[in-house]
């Protein structure tokens, strides 16, 4: 379960990342949108799969 959160969390830096980098922002203000976002859908998923 561990595992599936940091990667979903991964998932969603690299996403940010990518998004950066494509619009050539300096700062990183997308990956840390994208980080945000993909927290919720890693805690979603983990009581999921718990319950």
């Amino acid at each position: 379960m561990a595992f599936q959160m940091a990667i979903i969390i991964a998932l969603g830096v690299f996403a940010g990342m990518k998004l950066d980098e494509h619009f050539g922002n300096e700062t990183a203000y997308l990956t840390a949108l994208c980080a945000l976002i993909a927290l919720p859908i890693a805690f979603y998923v983990s009581l999921k799969d718990l319950l």
